[in-house]
């Protein structure tokens, strides 16, 4: 069994037996939205601004935990503008983490 640690308030936690599935739809969701608005996805990637109106935040938001550490991991190749980008499972795990009842930030 697999423990994760959350990047944001250090709580560990075991694998929930659905998150693998509830990952996997939040990405194809995410992926049908970026094609239907002609967002750049390479390799599975997205842009800060893309994550940002993904995750329905302000660019500001997601850059600001991005500079304290506290975002979802980042990559240091661009997918669109920008310097960073995001690897979709990554973003919607991370995201669906910090919105669980599991992470208390």
């Amino acid at each position: 069994m697999t423990i994760h640690i959350c990047p944001n308030c250090q709580y560990k936690f075991r694998d929930s037996a659905d998150l693998e599935q509830r990952v996997a739809e939040l990405v194809a969701e995410w992926e049908q939205r970026c094609a239907q608005r002609g967002h750049m996805m390479p390799s599975g990637r997205v842009s800060e601004s893309v994550a940002a109106e993904l995750l329905g935040q302000r660019k500001l938001w997601i850059a600001n935990l991005r500079k304290a550490d506290k975002g979802p991991r980042i990559i240091y190749a661009p997918a669109g503008r920008g310097h960073f980008s995001y690897n979709m499972r990554d973003l919607a795990e991370w995201w669906l983490r910090r919105n669980s009842d599991e992470c208390e930030s």
